[in-house]
């Protein structure tokens, strides 16, 4: 791969084919990666490259994806600082399928015009091509996945705090919504009756449930794998949604970046989040169709009480999740701050530099989610 991946193509060289390109723009990684299988049938192709592109480049004669032979279709997404295309595909692929993306480096050039090493020879140009293997999603008789959906607070009955379980929440398997889903009953009880066999992505819609909320929150739309056990029934235990208060969201800026903190209700009730932040760089937030904006925001949420288990061995003081109103796609990355908060086992603050905060981020969003700890 090419190294000083900054520095822009020498000069009087970025039009020959085939010349050393030690300095140039170059493919860094795909996600998926190459090879990799298991993959969601609705996850879009990410290429990010070592320098900007030159936009007039980035199109479907240069960028192209497959299966078994036949062309799929799908939109470019350049991001706006010229390093990231994304390929939106315009339905989900084919489930068990082997899927080949390819790009063409012989026309594919960088914002200095010279030619992108795509294939990581050090050399300008050429041709690459990836492939990943798409997770099967055929019913398996016999085969169901259980489980039940609280919110992650808990509700005050009498001098005891109890579970309020979520009625009405929805729950589908990805690529299958129509033919595979479910919904909670009064005891937040579902049961996903035919299931995949094996490892499949679902997402819990919890914007429909049928409890009371405050006017403008909303539980959120959370995406997760699970594994079912073929020809029998499987659980993945309490599912805990948490409730984002009225006013978390904020508009962002085409322009400008944007910092956004807790909504005031929760700064009210703990002040010690006041330094809780995330920076939404301009135009960096989209929509699967390209339009840009939206609106974001961050909740706490309690660290014992999330949609999924943290790995073992973590233990934060502070879960937070990231929040939009539709818009799923950040083409920047979006910092966030953390207090500095006590260790939950050592009662002791790290000293500064002294290592990462323990705290936890999610992003759970209205359209689509992922859930992840540092």
């Amino acid at each position: 791969m090419v190294s000083d991946l900054d520095e822009p193509p020498q000069a009087g060289a970025a039009n020959l084919s085939g010349r050393i390109t030690l300095s140039g723009a170059g493919l860094l990684y795909t996600s998926p990666q190459d090879g990799e299988d298991g993959v969601a049938v609705n996850r879009e192709t990410i290429l990010a490259f070592s320098a900007p592109l030159d936009p007039a480049t980035v199109t479907t004669d240069v960028f192209s994806a497959s299966s078994a032979g036949e062309p799929l279709d799908f939109r470019l997404h350049l991001s706006k600082d010229g390093r990231q295309v994304t390929l939106f595909y315009a339905n989900p692929l084919p489930g068990n399928a082997l899927i080949q993306v390819s790009v063409d480096g012989e026309t594919l050039r960088d914002a200095e015009g010279g030619l992108v090493d795509v294939d990581g020879d050090n050399v300008a140009g050429g041709t690459d091509a990836m492939s990943f293997t798409t997770l099967s999603l055929a019913a398996v008789p016999g085969t169901s996945v259980c489980g039940r959906v609280f919110a992650s607070q808990l509700a005050a009955s009498g001098d005891a705090s109890v579970n309020e379980p979520l009625q009405g929440v929805t729950i589908t398997v990805d690529g299958k919504e129509q033919a595979m889903r479910a919904v909670t009953d009064a005891g937040g009880n579902f049961c996903l009756d035919p299931a995949p066999g094996g490892r499949f992505f679902v997402h819990i819609d919890g914007r429909t449930v049928g409890n009371a909320t405050p006017e403008g929150g909303y539980y959120p739309f959370v995406g997760k794998a699970w594994q079912s056990t073929p020809g029998a029934q499987a659980s993945v235990g309490d599912i805990y949604l948490p409730l984002v208060q009225p006013g978390a969201l904020q508009p962002v800026s085409e322009t400008e970046d944007v910092t956004i903190g807790f909504a005031p209700s929760v700064l009210a009730e703990h002040p010690e989040f006041a330094g809780v932040a995330i920076t939404v760089p301009a135009g960096s937030l989209f929509y699967d169709d390209g339009a840009p904006g939206g609106k974001v925001g961050i909740a706490p949420v309690p660290p014992d009480r999330i949609p999924g288990q943290l790995p073992e061995g973590l233990n934060f003081p502070l879960v937070i999740t990231v929040q939009t109103d539709g818009a799923t796609n950040f083409d920047t990355p979006a910092p966030i701050c953390f207090p500095n908060l006590p260790n939950p086992d050592t009662g002791k603050i790290l000293a500064p530099g002294g290592g990462r905060p323990p705290s936890g981020v999610s992003t759970m969003t209205p359209a689509a989610s992922a859930w992840s700890a540092p």
